[in-house]
């Protein structure tokens, strides 16, 4: 049996340094503005060893292409690229797959992903399971606002800046 490995590089993009991991199920975490230290602690805090992950820049290379393109383009924006999801429960699952749907320069509500995943009564639920996305621009929770368009929230200490500098990007605000 051989030990899970995961892979991980940068991307400078317009929204500060990216650092992208990568499993063999997909993009597994990617993270703005942190530290290598810090991103790879986190990243093992998680489950795998520290000596099961490796700076690998040229692993990440076909997804820090795409988001480049994306930063250039909103319409490119990279939806066939797999990601990685394990260690979240089924429900917050389905709410960042249905989170993937929503096309660039749109916007859908916390309610409406809560419709969408057959639990109509849940979109503070659904709030939190955005909020443990592991792989924020591959799943575009900034793409959910508040019901009566309330931006709502968005991760990290700049994360409301962050989410209006996307949506303006993409046409959406």
């Amino acid at each position: 049996m051989t030990e899970a490995i995961l892979r991980w590089g940068t991307l400078d993009s317009p929204l500060g340094v990216l650092y992208i991991a990568i499993s063999e199920r997909g993009v597994c975490a990617i993270e703005r503005d942190t530290e290598p230290g810090l991103f790879v602690a986190d990243l093992a805090r998680h489950g795998p060893q520290p000596s099961q992950i490796r700076h690998h820049p040229e692993a990440i290379r076909p997804v820090a292409q795409a988001l480049a393109r994306f930063f250039e383009d909103p319409q490119a924006w990279p939806r066939e690229i797999p990601v990685d999801l394990t260690g979240l429960t089924r429900f917050q699952q389905a709410v960042l797959e249905a989170t993937r749907t929503i096309p660039p320069g749109q916007t859908a509500t916390y309610g409406e992903i809560a419709r969408w995943v057959g639990r109509p009564r849940a979109a503070r639920a659904v709030g939190q399971a955005l909020r443990r996305n592991p792989v924020p621009l591959l799943i575009p929770c900034h793409r959910v606002v508040g019901s009566g368009g309330h931006l709502g929230g968005y991760g990290g200490a700049e994360g409301l800046s962050v989410k209006i500098h996307l949506l303006r990007h993409e046409g959406a605000l």
